[in-house]
């Protein structure tokens, strides 16, 4: 049985290729999650189980989860830079297709890390309307300088995060 790590190039590379089709609208990834079975390739008894999901019988993601959640997301890239000790700019791109839909809604979260790796700053925004196959870019300005890490997420309408970028200010942790 192949494990978690050809799980994430199993979702990767099918996904570029439903890419390919632009009649292709939507896709199914099979299988979300372990489930138990009399034909299991794991465990015994009651507890026999096939492993094939990007959750486990118990809904502990495994590293498959970011991958999945990365392709079924509209945003294909973003790249936080910093501009300065307190400032830093993120640019979202998002995908033309599959998923290619316009973002209403959205908005930007971060929380900004400092002595001891605490939370000092954060801050949440609202994104402008975007198209399939668009790029925006907006500024994040910190209260504090030279934070030791930055987690910004793109979130969705409902709260949950379409994607997360991280920062690491290796020189504050020399």
């Amino acid at each position: 049985m192949p494990g978690d790590e050809s799980r994430v190039a199993i979702v990767n590379s099918h996904t570029e290729v439903f890419r390919k089709f632009p009649e292709v609208s939507g896709t199914i990834y099979f299988d979300y999650n372990d489930y138990r079975t009399l034909v299991g390739d794991k465990g015994a008894g009651a507890m026999r189980q096939r492993v094939h999901g990007v959750v486990d019988l118990c809904g502990r993601r495994n590293p498959s989860f970011e991958a999945l959640r990365l392709q079924a997301g509209p945003i294909e890239a973003a790249v936080l830079r910093r501009l300065g000790k307190d400032r830093f700019e993120l640019e979202i791109r998002t995908r033309l297709q599959l998923p290619g839909y316009t973002l209403r809604n959205y908005s930007l979260r971060w929380l900004a890390y400092g002595y001891d790796d605490l939370p000092m700053d954060g801050g949440k925004t609202k994104i402008s309307d975007l198209r399939p196959g668009s790029l925006q870019t907006l500024e994040i300005k910190l209260s504090i300088a030279d934070a030791k890490r930055i987690v910004v997420d793109v979130l969705r309408p409902t709260g949950f995060s379409a994607i997360t970028v991280n920062y690491l200010n290796e020189a504050a942790y020399s």
